[in-house]
């Protein structure tokens, strides 16, 4: 299985919490550890891959069964996405990975894809009935009002307005799972907007790493644009629009919200 989404939406997380299913996992982050992408870039053969990780100190216990092997980072090495296929058909781990910067290919390159040996799952940020979830709204409650949603049952006023005021701050919060978390915390938007803005860092800095130097300045201006363009009435993201926000023209190196007044 491989999940595929957007940076700081829980991917590794999620993984990790999996593993605990198992008897024993290895996790390996081939953007935090680049010396193993050589293991994956020297050879496609299964078993020579798990003989160079353990070289690297890793390796894998199959005494009780099959373990958890969890690669996160795969974007980073196009071969490690690729040896995806031979490590399944070899079957001695169970593996999951996790590709971030979704519409980058991995397996861009003259390398085979694992098209058909792997699942591709996306996982996006959290929706409002997960955001009610941490909020403490149990999820019998929550699927009573899916239910009353989809047969168009009448809702009690109560919590209408309930839910009324809980998207009022699902809008502002938004679903990244570590901006939920601190409000669930703090109740504190001020620590949840610093939240954003270190995730918003995170993803200018991957569009200054991950895109070709002369478009980089266009990729930071249409980021920065977005606010600005989501407080108008129409919502269609306008390109020929970009750099035109009030005192922005010159660029920033802020996060895109800054100075942005409209209703979130």
């Amino acid at each position: 299985m491989v999940l595929e989404g957007p940076r700081q939406t829980g991917k590794t997380s999620i993984m990790k919490e999996f593993s605990k299913s198992y008897h024993y996992s290895v996790y390996i982050d081939l953007e935090e550890n680049g010396e193993l992408k050589t293991v994956f870039e020297q050879t496609d053969d299964a078993s020579e891959i798990y003989e160079k990780l353990s070289y690297n100190g890793i390796r894998f216990d199959t005494s009780s069964g099959d373990p958890l092997f969890i690669i996160d980072g795969i974007q980073s090495c196009p071969r490690a996405f690729s040896a995806l296929k031979p490590l399944a058909v070899d079957g001695r781990c169970d593996m999951i990975a996790s590709v971030s910067l979704p519409g980058v290919e991995p397996s861009e390159g003259d390398f085979p894809s694992p098209m058909g040996y792997v699942q591709m799952v996306e996982m996006g940020p959290m929706d409002f009935e997960e955001f009610l979830w941490a909020m403490g709204i149990g999820k019998e409650l929550t699927a009573k009002i899916r239910r009353w949603i989809d047969t168009g049952s009448e809702i009690d006023v109560s919590i209408g307005s309930a839910l009324t005021r809980y998207f009022g701050k699902f809008m502002t919060v938004g679903g990244m799972p570590a901006a939920v978390q601190k409000y669930v915390d703090t109740k504190d938007y001020n620590e949840v907007w610093d939240v954003l803005a270190s995730i918003c860092n995170i993803i200018e800095k991957d569009a200054l790493r991950y895109s070709d130097k002369k478009d980089r300045l266009k990729i930071l201006a249409c980021l920065e644009s977005i606010p600005s363009q989501l407080a108008r009435e129409n919502k269609t993201f306008v390109y020929k629009d970009v750099g035109k926000q009030a005192g922005r023209e010159g660029g920033s190196t802020g996060p895109p919200w800054i100075g942005f007044t409209g209703q979130v």
